[in-house]
C-alpha cells in the first residue's frame, strides 16, 4: 500500500530527508532525495501544466506555472549549492543554470547569487571567460537592483531615519536591513572577491592590484568599513597588495607595502601580526637583492 496520499506528500517526505542529511554533513547523500523532489514537480505540475497552456492565454494557470517554476528553481539552486560544496561544479552549473532560467523576471530568488555562483564554478573548472560572463551579469542584476531601489525612496533620508531608529552596532548596514535578507552590497563584494580571484589565477598581476584598490574604494564608499566584513577586507588590503607584488616578481615594491602593513599593524597594538609583516618585508627584499645581484 502507498504511504502517500499523493505526490506533494511524497515530495514533502524527499525534501526533509535531504534537508535532514545536509544538516548533518551528509551533502552527497541529499542529491538523491533533492532529484527525486524536482521529479516529482516536474511529472506532476510542471510539464502537465505546459501542455494545457500550449500557445493560450490563460491567466490562471499562467500564475501557476509561475509558482510552479518558483520551486523548481529553489530546488535547483539548493542542488547546485550542495553539488558545489562537492566540487561536482559542472552539474552545479546544470542546476544554477535552470534556477536562473525558472527565476526569470520573478526575483523570487535573488539572482545575484546565482550568478556569483556560476562564476565560481567556472573558474574552478579553469574557464575564466564564462567566469567572467557570469560576474558580468551579477554586476547587471546589481545596478539594476540599486536603481530600482532609489527610485522608490530617497537613501540618504531612508539612512537618516534608521541612523535615528536604530545604532549601526545594532543593525545591518544597507538594504537588507531585515531577517532573510543579504544585502545588495555585499553580493557585490562576492563578485569582485570572485574577479579578482579570476586575474591572480591568470597571474594578470596588474588587473589584481586594480580590483583590489577597487573594491577598498567601493567598501568606503559603501560605508561598509562599518561592517565586520568590511572592515576585514581592508585590514587585508595591504598583505593582498603585497603578496600580489611579490608574485609579480616586483620585489622591492612588495617591501614597501608590507613595511607599510608593519607600521600600520605596530600603531594598532597588533604585534604579532606586525612582525608577520616584518618577516614578508624582509623576504621580499633578500629577493629584490638577489634579483638584481651581479
Amino acid at each position: 500500500k502507498n504511504r502517500f496520499e499523493n505526490y506533494r506528500q511524497k515530495a514533502l517526505y524527499y525534501f526533509n530527508l535531504a534537508r535532514i542529511n545536509i544538516y548533518n554533513g551528509k551533502t552527497n547523500e541529499s542529491i538523491p532525495y533533492l532529484k527525486n523532489v524536482l521529479e516529482l514537480y516536474y511529472k506532476n505540475e510542471y510539464f502537465p501544466l505546459l501542455a494545457r497552456i500550449g500557445t493560450k492565454n490563460i491567466p490562471e494557470l499562467n500564475n501557476y506555472l509561475e509558482d510552479v517554476k518558483k520551486k523548481i528553481a529553489l530546488l535547483n539552486a539548493l542542488l547546485g549549492l550542495v553539488q558545489m560544496d562537492l566540487d561536482m561544479y559542472r552539474e552545479a552549473i546544470t542546476s544554477f543554470s535552470t534556477a536562473v532560467s525558472m527565476n526569470g523576471k520573478s526575483d523570487y530568488i535573488n539572482d545575484i547569487s546565482l550568478y556569483n555562483s556560476l562564476a565560481y564554478c567556472y573558474q574552478e573548472l579553469g574557464d575564466y571567460k564564462k567566469s567572467e560572463a557570469s560576474l558580468k551579469l551579477a554586476d547587471k542584476e546589481y545596478k539594476r537592483k540599486k536603481r530600482k531601489l532609489s527610485e522608490i525612496f530617497s537613501f540618504s533620508f531612508w539612512d537618516k531615519f534608521w541612523g535615528m531608529a536604530l545604532p549601526d552596532s545594532a543593525r545591518v548596514i544597507g538594504e537588507g536591513r531585515f531577517p532573510g535578507e543579504i544585502p545588495l552590497d555585499f553580493e557585490n563584494l562576492v563578485t569582485r572577491g570572485v574577479r579578482i580571484a579570476n586575474y591572480t589565477e591568470k597571474h594578470e598581476f596588474d588587473e589584481v592590484a586594480n580590483q583590489i584598490e577597487d573594491r577598498s574604494k567601493f567598501i568606503r564608499d559603501q560605508k561598509l568599513d562599518r561592517t565586520l566584513i568590511g572592515d576585514k577586507i581592508l585590514n587585508n588590503r595591504l598583505n593582498e597588495l603585497g603578496f600580489n607584488a611579490f608574485s609579480k616578481g616586483n620585489y622591492y615594491e612588495a617591501t614597501k607595502i608590507y613595511t607599510e602593513e608593519y607600521e600600520e599593524l605596530k600603531k594598532k597594538g597588533k604585534l604579532k601580526e606586525a612582525f608577520q609583516s616584518y618577516i614578508k618585508s624582509d623576504i621580499s627584499l633578500y629577493s629584490h637583492i638577489e634579483q638584481n645581484a651581479e
